[in-house]
């Protein structure tokens, strides 16, 4: 699948990551190597939109279904930081009792992960990219990070970009960034808010801004969004060699197949859970697998650093969070 020079840019971000979240946190404690944050992990339902077209029938879309879901909010920074700093946040879902043909690396059997964020591209939309990035800016030395940022201006400019100050979770945006399969052909994902309602928000500058304007949020009201694909079509239009190139909405609009709801809850009781679970682009039906270059490089990363994570706080790797775990969340 991959040629020496690609095999050797993986090892590369590997060893790199694996000795940063090594050296970062204490055993027992270690944290995810991307999106570490976690803002909250709250339950809600992914409904199936009734009487879809045929074009839109594949794999879960394909029956009207209600499916119980796990949520993970995170900030994307690799260090955790203060949530009043610009940042990329991140959405991460777990469908349960999903049934169906699975991907042939999938760990768990009956889940469907979908995996987003608050910008519309992949800033490092290349292996090359990525590579790069992780080699040069992670724990690395002034000289390092300088001679990646002038070499790399473009792409810190996407990078710049792409991280925003947010005031609620609920309010934004979040996009797949990269291919996923859909019968024959491909497709990238996107959640917006369903109601579009102006919030008056109380001034907050603590560190937990977003979190606790989470748990505020669905202490007294519901949070909803609709669940849209949008069709490639050509790679004039809709190019998948570089994830940091949008695909224009004119030209392939995004159609919605479900609705996400998040009901009022109490927020809080995810530690134990969030440490546990892992939410990965393998964790997913056939007719859903990732799919593209970076999909490829980033399934095969971020399983050793989960197994690494896993192994650091004594957890079992494989897993399955069940509706037990859903109901008592």
């Amino acid at each position: 699948m991959f040629s020496k020079t690609e095999l050797k840019y993986i090892q590369e971000i590997q060893d790199k990551m694996s000795a940063y979240i090594s050296s970062s946190y204490k055993k027992g404690a270690t944290e995810r190597d991307a999106h570490p944050k976690t803002l909250g992990l709250v339950k809600g339902y992914f409904s199936i939109e009734p009487n879809l077209p045929n074009e839109l029938k594949q794999g879960i879309f394909g029956t009207q279904n209600k499916y119980p879901v796990l949520i993970r909010y995170s900030n994307g920074n690799h260090k955790i930081q203060s949530d009043l700093k610009k940042d990329i946040r991140g959405i991460s879902l777990k469908l349960i009792a999903v049934s169906g043909q699975r991907t042939p690396d999938s760990l768990e059997k009956n889940t469907q992960d979908f995996l987003l964020m608050s910008h519309a591209t992949m800033p490092f939309g290349t292996l090359k990219k990525f590579r790069d990035v992780i080699v040069s800016t992670i724990n690395s030395s002034l000289f390092l990070k300088l001679k990646w940022l002038l070499t790399n201006l473009k792409t810190a400019k996407l990078v710049k970009k792409s991280k925003l100050s947010h005031q609620s979770l609920s309010t934004i945006n979040y996009w797949s960034t990269t291919t996923y399969a859909f019968g024959n052909t491909m497709v990238k994902y996107k959640l917006t808010p369903s109601v579009h309602i102006h919030k008056k928000f109380t001034i907050d500058n603590s560190y937990n801004r977003l979190a606790n304007r989470l748990k505020q949020e669905l202490a007294t009201q519901e949070i909803a969004y609709d669940f849209c694909i949008q069709f490639y079509k050509n790679e004039k239009e809709t190019p998948t060699k570089d994830m940091s190139v949008e695909w224009d909405e004119k030209l392939s609009p995004f159609k919605k197949v479900a609705s996400l709801t998040i009901p009022k809850q109490v927020v809080g009781k995810h530690v134990k859970l969030n440490q546990k679970i892992t939410y990965s682009l393998t964790n997913s039906l056939l007719e859903h697998k990732a799919v593209g270059e970076l999909n490829n490089v980033r399934i095969k990363v971020y399983k050793a650093l989960a197994e690494l994570r896993h192994h650091l706080n004594n957890n079992n790797p494989k897993y399955e969070p069940t509706l037990e775990d859903f109901k008592n969340l």
